[in-house]
């Protein structure tokens, strides 16, 4: 087409074939309306006025098939089916039909959908019901669907009576059909595709939009914002491929990959809109370091944590262990100390203390606190922050067990910027928190944040979501801020199945672009691991558990599946734990009893009673309490002081390590003897016979209170004493005695307290029977541990470096060769531009920058600090940017940069070879020299000169420069 007249001639046959497939399809499917309440009955539709075509939005497309597979089966005739005729996106489709057909399918939807306010946080996601949103089409044909096939060859005859053929020729562009996206040109009859695919032929715009080596995309329709353009950028969205709108005439007034008819006329390329290619932002990339010739992954994550990309997440009772995190630590690899296992302060500042003195010099500790906890809460955020302000390598505290408000989130991290933590992590649970993480990123000027997501397939608490569909729901969100690293953990023990997760390539079997994550997390995996604390019957129970696939882990919403169950916690949130005969009484406690008002307990349970105390005593880690000396079962108050003494001995001392579950245990033995003595002492002051017989075994307490006091042996408890006894063992901030004391409406508390510890801790258990306790476990993690005792470095070594050869082997062609070598990890520095007060001359040996005399032109400092510290990674750069040096194992502020700052009349001058920095020197306005920074050997040497009567003083310090 190169005239007007052939321009003519092929738009009136274009205009005629579109007058035909409207016209036509009315004549075969009259439209006829229906009065809304004759066909709808559920709200959403009461007032809608049934159309042939509707709009299905928030389900998959497997799951819409299926409905209307579901719903046609109930119809004979072809004309009472529903059919999916447009899919737009992948949760937004139109259904087409008969009026009456669509109008009895949206009604049919409606009792398929939970409405939008209704709470599904505690079903599970795979169990849940979609929030359907149902919207007629003003269209008065079904468009897309085989009812039109019949009207095909009529439209057709006419098209070539009226010679309104159209050939490929008449295309010099490539059109892609709306069904599959292929070149209709190659077409056998382009005339009649075009007129199937309008009447017959479903649409599939992602396949549609799908084209390889698309730059940008322009919306030529009526539309603006709101038309296709807006629709095929959900398509597109995070593949770098921005869409124009042609009508739309001003721009969108926020931040957007949608651009106005103004960008089609910028004279260069590069001033049009962008787009957010989420694979080459944030995809993972490979560097060397220079000092070790080593290769290593580059995220976001190695950035702040300053490791690889894998990291071992706190959880009790594995990372309270001090011992273990330093052992991660010391094989490269950040791992959090669990403060869940942490019950007073001083126990904390203790491991801390440890920890910092076993992890190696600049290796920053990260405390995870359990925010639902309020008593941990209350005490660890103040200690740590009193800790990281006394020098301690305190890096980052991460936030789990629920999101703070955003009020209280602000307060923690200014508490933490003021303190010098460099970042914090939280765990959302849902979509919706993962938003108001977003929303707490957004507001914290710039301070980094990890995002760690588990979803609900997590060893111990959890939620109830998918893995996967809220990070599809938000992964743009979290991505639009620069803050955020955004870490996948839960379901991982190998290098094959987390790969897809580092580079993205996960995403793409839900058609959407890919989304690469910064790293991963570990935690059911290392529980095995030669440094863990897990009891070695423990982990042959974990060894011996096949687990689940990724469709399969909420089966254990519903009992034991392949060794691992979930239960209640203490805290009422749900725990995946191995199956052990322990897991499943609690589990079955929690289904028959526990879940019932707590004002019930204590009836159900004594209903019971006989039945209770026995599973206790033959499968639980807490058996029942009350026995006499013969070993029959009884109640507290139905025991003698020296039976009472004698079962607390024998239940919280291990005899056989001579020694007790917990020092706080020991003190209720001996406040309970001192009970005793003063109930049987005729001297008011007491004798305190502990205190006289201080070397004698705990075993032989109730023996020596016996004999002193022979009528305890045979005198039951009073009531006061009984609850004297009940208290010691419910007082807080002690560790929870191991058994269980009554059948109370605390019953469930009690039992439920502290599962997790004896899994580390066996001995402590009656008969050190693993099956007994609860053993943490993800249901998808556990089919990756099959060795015992294998060392933690091993096992996360083994991930990450295998991960580096595949990205060597996807990025280079497996050519290690062509991976480029940095001085060392981290934030590449920034272009700085200077005030037009400062004078900057460059050559190619020397940077000098002179500040102007008045105190009013001169730079911000922090602009000043990194024009002086250059373009490329070096010793400067990391010296005058650090906001922390090393003293010892200490951090101290990094004085330097104060004498560093901006000064009126001062003169920087920095020599530089090859493009590295080898001195600087501070001139200041009198001339006179004041400060110089050299670099030689790993050495740093920083050298003020003070003027004094008569002479120059040098102060001279020098400071060691390694890379890790």
């Amino acid at each position: 087409m190169t005239t007007e007249e052939a321009f003519e001639e092929l738009s009136v046959k274009i205009l005629g074939i579109q007058m035909l497939v409207g016209a036509l399809p009315q004549l075969g499917f009259p439209y006829y309306r229906l009065n809304p309440l004759s066909v709808h009955d559920c709200a959403q539709l009461r007032k809608s006025t049934p159309y042939p075509m509707a709009l299905v939005h928030g389900i998959t497309q497997p799951v819409l098939e299926q409905h209307i597979r579901v719903f046609n089966s109930r119809y004979d005739t072809l004309t009472e089916h529903a059919y999916l005729a447009v899919c737009n996106t992948p949760n937004q489709f139109i259904v087409a039909g008969v009026t009456l057909a669509v109008a009895k399918f949206a009604a049919y939807m409606c009792s398929q959908s939970a409405l939008a306010d209704e709470d599904q946080s505690r079903i599970p996601y795979s169990k849940r019901k979609p929030v359907i949103h149902i919207t007629y089409i003003r269209m008065s044909s079904p468009y897309h669907c085989n009812l039109l096939d019949k009207i095909v060859d009529p439209i057709y005859n006419i098209v070539q009576e009226k010679q309104w053929m159209l050939k490929a020729s008449d295309m010099q562009v490539c059109v892609r059909a709306c069904d599959d996206g292929h070149d209709i040109r190659n077409e056998e009859d382009v005339t009649k595709y075009i007129i199937k695919s309008i009447c017959v032929l479903p649409v599939n715009w992602p396949q549609a939009v799908a084209a390889p080596h698309v730059t940008h995309m322009v919306d030529f329709g009526p539309g603006g914002f709101d038309g296709f353009g807006r629709l095929a950028l959900k398509n597109v969205e995070g593949r770098g491929i921005p869409v124009i709108c042609a009508g739309a005439l001003l721009p969108l007034p926020t931040n957007s990959s949608l651009g106005s008819k103004a960008n089609l006329y910028q004279p260069k390329l590069s001033d049009v809109i962008t787009a957010p290619n989420w694979l080459a932002e944030y995809g993972p990339q490979l560097v060397r370091t220079a000092h070790d010739n080593k290769v290593h992954i580059d995220t976001r994550m190695r950035r702040v944590l300053g490791m690889p990309t894998v990291m071992v997440a706190g959880m009790t009772p594995t990372t309270v262990n001090e011992q273990f995190v330093a052992a991660v630590n010391n094989a490269g690899y950040h791992a959090e100390i669990a403060g869940g296992g942490m019950h007073t302060e001083g126990e904390m500042v203790d491991k801390i203390q440890v920890l910092s003195k076993l992890v190696g010099p600049g290796i920053g500790i990260t405390l995870n606190c359990i925010y639902i906890s309020p008593r941990q809460w209350g005490f660890q955020l103040p200690a740590l922050l009193h800790m990281r302000n006394e020098g301690f390598p305190i890096a980052g505290l991460c936030i789990g067990a629920g999101v703070p408000s955003l009020e209280n989130s602000l307060d923690t991290i200014n508490s933490l910027r003021a303190a010098g933590i460099r970042h914090v992590s939280f765990k959302p649970s849902t979509a919706e928190t993962i938003r108001h993480v977003v929303q707490i990123a957004q507001a914290s000027r710039g301070f980094p944040i990890v995002l760690q997501w588990t979803g609900g397939r997590g060893g111990g608490h959890h939620s109830f979501e998918d893995f996967h569909q809220p990070i599809l729901e938000t992964y743009a969100a979290i991505r639009a801020c620069n803050n955020i690293v955004l870490v996948a953990g839960s379901g991982f023990g190998d290098a094959e199945g987390s790969l897809p997760y580092v580079t993205g390539d996960w995403s793409i079997a839900y058609d959407r672009a890919p989304m690469p994550f910064d790293g991963i997390l570990l935690g059911s995996r290392v529980m095995v691991a030669q440094e863990a604390g897990t009891s070695p019957a423990a982990k042959q129970l974990i060894v011996a558990t096949s687990g689940l696939l990724d469709a399969e882990w909420d089966w254990t919403y519903d009992g034991a599946h392949n060794g691992v169950t979930t239960i209640a916690s203490e805290f009422g949130e749900l725990n995946h734990v191995i199956a052990t005969r322990g897991a499943m009484f609690i589990r079955e406690m929690y289904d028959t009893i526990l879940n019932q008002p707590r004002d019930k307990h204590e009836a159900l349970l004594l209903a019971r009673k006989d039945e209770i105390i026995s599973r206790l005593n033959s499968d639980y880690m807490r058996p029942w309490f009350g026995q006499k000396t013969d070993g029959r079962l009884v109640y507290l108050e139905e025991m003698t002081y020296t039976e009472v003494i004698g079962r607390a001995v024998e239940l919280m001392y291990i005899k056989h390590l001579q020694q007790w579950t917990h020092e706080s245990q020991c003190r209720i033995v001996i406040e309970f003897v001192e009970r005793c003595e003063s109930r049987m002492s005729h001297n008011v002051s007491g004798v305190l016979i502990l205190a006289m017989h201080d070397d004698i075994d705990p075993t032989g307490y109730a023996d020596l209170v016996s004999n002193v006091y022979p009528e305890a042996a045979t005198t039951t408890l009073l009531s006061e004493d009984a609850e004297f006894f009940k208290i010691l063992c419910k007082r807080r901030g002690q560790k929870p005695p191991m058994f269980v004391i009554d059948m109370g409406s605390d019953f469930g508390i009690l039992m439920q307290k502290d599962t997790i510890w004896p899994s580390e801790h066996l001995e402590a258990v009656v008969d050190q029977d693993p099956q007994r306790v609860g053993i943490q476990q993800g249901p998808v993690a556990a089919q990756y541990s099959t060795v015992v005792d294998e060392p933690v470095k091993t096992i996360l070594d083994n991930i990450y470096h295998k991960h580096i050869a595949a990205l060597t082997e996807r990025l280079y062609g497996g050519d290690e060769s062509r991976i480029p070598v940095v001085e060392y990890l981290g934030a590449d520095p920034v272009a700085v531009n200077l005030p037009d007060s400062v004078t900057v001359r460059n050559s190619e040996t020397e940077r000098v920058f002179v500040l102007p005399k008045d105190t009013a032109q001169l730079p911000d400092t922090e602009l000043w600090l990194q024009a002086l510290a250059g373009p490329c990674k070096s010793w400067l750069q990391a010296w005058l940017t650090a906001p922390v040096v090393l003293h010892g194992i200490k951090y101290a502020e990094n004085k330097l940069r104060r004498l560093l700052q901006p000064r009126p009349g001062r003169t920087a001058s920095i020599r530089v070879i090859d493009g590295i920095p080898q001195t600087l020197k501070i001139v200041g306005a009198d001339g006179l020299l004041e400060f110089k920074l050299e670099y030689r050997d790993g050495i740093i040497t920083q050298s003020v000169f003070q003027p004094v009567v008569g002479r120059i003083a040098t102060l001279r310090q020098s400071v060691g420069y390694r890379i890790k």
